[in-house]
């Protein structure tokens, strides 16, 4: 299975294991186990590797959900997981800049000013259209919204891979910090 046990976390190159692993340990394989009615050796065997030497051999939960999204070819599941803690997916785009990066990174940067225009705009009409906002205008501000969230982190994203530093580190083809 593609991506198995590889579930990044928060781009911290954490495995699906460790992610797990962290997270029982914060509150110990007891408490978890007796929350989800399962046994503490189940617990365990999530919070190791599913492939490899030291394999348990048994899927974890997020091993699964992942196996779920690329077979239905589907990100349905994990939005509901974020909704239901207070919070939004949003996907990583691809890193595409056309010339130089500093120009590229002004207009990565007017992309966004221009979106998040486009959803005040959108925001505005209907409230002074509608002196409220209807479930249909309410649909296009979130539409708006999830482009604005795009568009920064795709900026994010290129800034931390360090595209509009302006200078290249020694030989290496890297650019420098930013």
């Amino acid at each position: 299975m593609a991506g198995a046990d590889r579930l990044q976390a928060g781009g911290g190159g954490l495995t699906s294991h460790e992610v797990l692993r962290d997270t029982v340990n914060k509150v110990g394989t007891k408490v978890v186990a007796d929350e989800l009615k399962l046994s503490p050796a189940m617990i365990y065997k999530w919070c190791q590797p599913s492939w490899g030497e030291l394999s348990s051999g048994e899927r974890n939960p997020l091993d699964r959900i992942l196996a779920l999204c690329e077979a239905a070819c589907s990100d349905k599941p994990v939005k509901w997981l974020c909704e239901q803690r207070n919070g939004v997916f949003v996907r990583n785009v691809a890193l595409e800049f056309d010339g130089e990066p500093a120009a590229s990174h002004l207009r990565a940067t007017q992309r966004i000013v221009k979106e998040f225009s486009e959803l005040l705009g959108t925001l505005a009409e209907s409230y002074s259209e509608e002196q409220g906002v209807s479930p249909g205008s309410a649909a296009c501000i979130r539409r708006d919204w999830e482009d604005v969230k795009r568009a920064a982190e795709r900026l994010v994203r290129a800034c931390e891979r360090g595209d509009f530093s302006g200078e290249r580190a020694g030989g290496n083809g890297r650019r420098g910090d930013v």
